[in-house]
């Protein structure tokens, strides 16, 4: 993960939704990154262009470590997003 100058780490986050049959095309989603063992989040909403691609930037204050990231709906909460059936990688 790089380091940004303002002594911030950064990760960003590509989605692309281009194959989603029916997709809105004015819907975007709600990115959350967890700590580990579920602590702290940040998250971030991610709007798509024309083609179907987002893109989500999360910094934090210091090296976050292990990460599990969330997508989801985005109008849940950063809580409910814990429990539902969304796409997560860790």
């Amino acid at each position: 993960m790089p380091r940004s100058s303002e002594s911030t780490y950064r990760l960003t986050v590509r989605l692309d939704a281009s194959g989603v049959k029916d997709r809105e095309r004015d819907r975007a989603v709600k990115l959350v990154a967890y700590r580990a063992g579920g602590r702290e989040a940040v998250e971030a909403r991610v709007a798509f262009n024309q083609a179907g691609e987002g893109r989500a930037a999360l910094t934090f204050d210091e090296a976050p470590g292990q990460l599990r990231v969330v997508v989801g709906p985005e109008n849940a909460t950063t809580e409910q997003m814990r429990g539902l059936q969304t796409i997560a990688v860790d």
